[in-house]
């Protein structure tokens, strides 16, 4: 029973993860010189992020209020079939699993970022 709560806990918190990636689609993170001025001469934080902009005043001769750079993203793409481990021709039975990752090639689908998109927890 335990197992079951702490497998249903972690795909909410994997899926919770993964939707707030996901909605962040913009980033602060650049060097300087990848800067898009986005204010005026004396803009304020405050002001600055009304704006929808980036405020950094720690690095001279560079804008202090920029415009953020869009997060890119790969697309995902579902499991490959030659992905699976060619030996295994049937899922395992329960009681057999020598390693989590091999039962996990029957009951996960995993996209190419690595995230976990789908669970079948009847088998648990």
């Amino acid at each position: 029973m335990e197992h079951k709560v702490a497998c249903v806990l972690a795909m909410v918190l994997m899926l919770a993860l993964s939707s707030l990636a996901q909605d962040q689609a913009e980033t602060c993170t650049m060097t300087p010189g990848e800067r898009i001025n986005c204010g005026f001469s004396g803009i304020t934080p405050q002001q600055c992020k009304e704006r929808g902009c980036c405020f950094d005043n720690t690095i001279r001769g560079f804008p202090w209020c920029f415009q953020p750079l869009p997060i890119e993203s790969p697309p995902e793409e579902p499991i490959q079939e030659s992905w699976l481990r060619p030996d295994l021709a049937s899922p395992p039975a329960p009681g057999h699993l020598s390693h989590p990752a091999h039962y996990c090639i029957y009951t996960c689908s995993v996209a190419e970022s690595g995230l976990v998109t789908q669970f079948n927890l009847s088998d648990f």
